[in-house]
């Protein structure tokens, strides 16, 4: 049976254009977090994002500002043992990246969060299970799709299906939910190298190190529920923007139920 668990979640503001100057990750990251990043990079250049990242409570949280996009993403912290063996590091409580998400979309509403005009807003997630091979990847993946997307498949590789449900949103008059799915299969390679050197040795020149390369093979599906774009002279007010992500995190729920995943963000069934 497969063993499905998040992989990352993200919400995703998209900016309208606008000559105000948009706020550094650092201080978004202490506004949504609550405390200063464990590192900080501010942009290089106008067209580069701003970069803050921490952990807490053993995930992985990094808030990225460009000029036209503020992307907020929660993932699994990695091991800090350097002798641990290869491995997919995810998230292993679904709860905690729900109740991270939702508290970022109630944050959004606040009127000191964001002063710059909003276009778009958007939610993201990916989740993976960890297979041996493509045909093992095929039968996890069709266990997961509604019976109207199910295909003949076998050993076939590198399968990617997406659909797109749009619909009508019921916190914006007029205003169109994306909601694209896709099933694919992944792959993700762990690089790490050795270095063999004697007590006391100095390096005085790069060493010739020879990279050892592990490949996880998973089953991925992913939730990318977004608002449709508006006209360039409006925007979406705080109030939209927060109704709006609450709107497609419980799009999202349901999608997850839809593909009989259980993950904390509704009322899911085991997959069996």
């Amino acid at each position: 049976m497969s063993d499905w668990k998040p992989l990352l979640g993200r919400v995703t503001i998209l900016l309208a254009p606008s000559p105000k100057t948009v706020p550094s990750a650092q201080d978004l990251y202490k506004k949504v977090w609550g405390s200063d990043p464990l590192s900080f990079q501010a942009a290089q250049n106008p067209l580069m994002p701003s970069v803050a990242q921490g952990t807490q409570a053993g995930l992985a949280l990094n808030s990225s500002v460009h000029p036209t996009r503020i992307d907020l993403t929660i993932s699994a912290a990695g091991s800090q043992d350097p002798w641990a063996p290869p491995r997919l590091v995810r998230i292993e409580n679904g709860e905690q990246l729900r109740d991270q998400l939702a508290t970022i979309a109630t944050l959004v509403g606040k009127a000191d969060f964001l002063t710059n005009p909003v276009a778009r807003v958007a939610v993201f997630l990916q989740v993976v299970s960890i297979e041996n091979d493509s045909a093992s990847v095929n039968k996890a993946l069709l266990l997961t799709m509604p019976a109207d997307y199910r295909l003949t498949l076998r050993d076939e590789e590198q399968f990617v299906l997406q659909v797109n449900r749009a619909k009508k949103s019921s916190s914006a008059e007029n205003l169109k939910l994306n909601r694209i799915t896709r099933w694919s299969e992944e792959r993700f390679q762990h690089v790490s190298f050795n270095v063999a050197m004697a007590p006391g040795q100095i390096v005085a020149s790069r060493p010739n190190m020879q990279p050892e390369i592990t490949e996880i093979v998973t089953a991925s599906i992913t939730f990318d529920f977004n608002t449709e774009a508006i006209a360039m002279d409006k925007h979406l007010s705080a109030a939209q923007q927060s109704s709006l992500l609450s709107e497609a995190l419980g799009q999202v729920g349901e999608s997850l139920k839809e593909c009989g995943l259980k993950f904390g963000f509704g009322n899911e069934q085991t997959l069996h």
